[in-house]
């Protein structure tokens, strides 16, 4: 199981899908000279088993892998709504 902060106030269900994206490369606009991230790459799929907490500060979604690898380090990754 994962916890991912936001719950019921921030419109997530259970049930909602989402991808698991791996942070792309950063590189330096040659024109512009301004750093931008590269789009990510998916790496897994997680689904909404329940929310926990009552208030905007303490909510958080309890999550299932369906598909992928999230690996232990986090650090890299970020999630979004399947299909966006």
């Amino acid at each position: 199981m994962y916890i991912i902060a936001g719950g019921k106030s921030q419109g997530i269900k259970a049930g909602e899908m989402f991808d698991v994206l791996e942070k792309g490369k950063q590189v330096k606009n040659p024109q512009t000279n301004v750093q931008i991230t590269l789009p990510g790459k998916k790496i897994a799929k997680i689904r909404v088993n329940s929310l926990v907490g009552d208030t905007l500060e303490n909510e958080a979604a309890v999550c299932e892998l369906v598909s992928g690898n999230l690996g232990t380090d986090f650090s890299n990754i970020y999630i979004e709504e399947v299909g966006i």
